[in-house]
């Protein structure tokens, strides 16, 4: 990546495990253009692979975080992450995010007074979504002018007040077209043609897991496998999964996510996008601007397939009643063998 400001304050999440394992047991951020705020301490050690080029201010030894002088260093901050068009917050304005979880979504910019109230908290980083989506709209060997623009804005902010950041190529329901954000919507035509706008369908056995449709509680007959108007609406759009009624009814509200990825549509994109090589060469192209090299890009790809699979089969397990999910997961997934390949 190459900017005007000092990257020493960037370090990039190719894939995050500790999201993946939480899939089907956190309740899910609304599918809202707005700007997402969760005032969220952690140690983000274990999960990141860092992008070595220096000069840093921190970079990854082992399963840590250090600094030039080889002390750890904790990172407790925030999420700014955008889940639909522009896909990343302006830094204009003179006032903070006030938005609450499940409650409003108004905020649209991260700019000096977030970057200052970020300080005040006694925070020293925050975790930046870079859907994908947002940042190759088009399906070309480039990321977009207007969201790098923006990308600049913000370390650029955050390099001025001392906050670190961490990159995180962030995904919910896989993509826009199945309701949620991650994989642009060209991606998904090239994944599942011609099923953009048409009914999602769910894995056979996994009914039960929606929180609307045949058999529940005051089902109004919409939004199920039939409704092929409700559906359309709005059909490969970048704002599908924000303005689709049926996608609002299942992204939103504390609905699971789990829903929308075991479909026949969401496992078709990810099929594409870790089995294929010509689906892992296109995620590969957007990744590679951040990594010096292919090398760890490759490492990832297999890991995050790996462990994308395992994540599936444990989430039939979940939903058919089976205890030890998690820990399912983490026998596939969770090992600190499979964690060095991030490093």
């Amino acid at each position: 990546m190459h900017s005007s400001c000092d990257l020493r304050y960037l370090t990039f999440i190719q894939i995050n495990p500790t999201k993946i394992s939480h899939l089907l047991q956190r309740r899910p951020p609304a599918a809202a253009t707005s700007l997402m705020m969760m005032l969220l301490p952690v140690l983000l050690g274990s999960q990141v692979a860092a992008a070595p080029p220096a000069p840093r201010a921190l970079v990854t030894q082992g399963r840590h975080f250090v600094d030039a002088s080889g002390e750890v260093v904790l990172l407790g901050g925030t999420d700014v992450i955008m889940k639909g068009p522009p896909w990343l917050p302006e830094t204009t304005g003179n006032t903070s995010c006030r938005d609450r979880w499940f409650t409003n979504f108004t905020c649209y910019t991260f700019n000096e007074a977030d970057a200052r109230h970020v300080r005040a908290q006694g925070w020293n980083f925050i975790r930046l979504g870079v859907v994908w989506a947002g940042g190759q709209p088009r399906d070309e060997p480039a990321l977009d002018p207007e969201w790098l623009r923006r990308l600049r804005a913000i370390l650029e902010l955050c390099h001025a007040h001392g906050i670190h950041v961490v990159l995180d190529s962030h995904q919910d329901a896989v993509g826009t077209a199945t309701c949620g954000e991650g994989v642009p919507q060209w991606f998904s035509e090239l994944a599942n043609p011609g099923e953009r706008g048409k009914p999602l369908r769910p894995l056979p056995g996994t009914e039960g897991a929606w929180t609307s449709g045949p058999g529940k509680k005051g089902w109004d007959g919409k939004c199920w496998t039939n409704d092929t108007a409700g559906w359309a609406l709005y059909a490969g759009t970048e704002t599908y999964n924000t303005r689709n009624p049926c996608c609002l009814r299942y992204n939103q509200g504390g609905s699971s996510w789990a829903q929308l990825e075991l479909t026949d549509q969401g496992q078709a994109t990810i099929s594409y996008l870790f089995q294929k090589p010509a689906g892992r060469a296109l995620y590969a192209r957007y990744l590679r601007p951040y990594s010096p090299t292919p090398t760890p890009i490759c490492h990832t790809i297999k890991y995050a397939r790996d462990c994308m699979v395992s994540t599936v089969v444990c989430a039939v397990a979940w939903l058919r009643g089976y205890p030890g999910t998690l820990g399912c997961w983490r026998r596939q997934c969770g090992s600190t063998q499979r964690r060095s390949a991030l490093s």
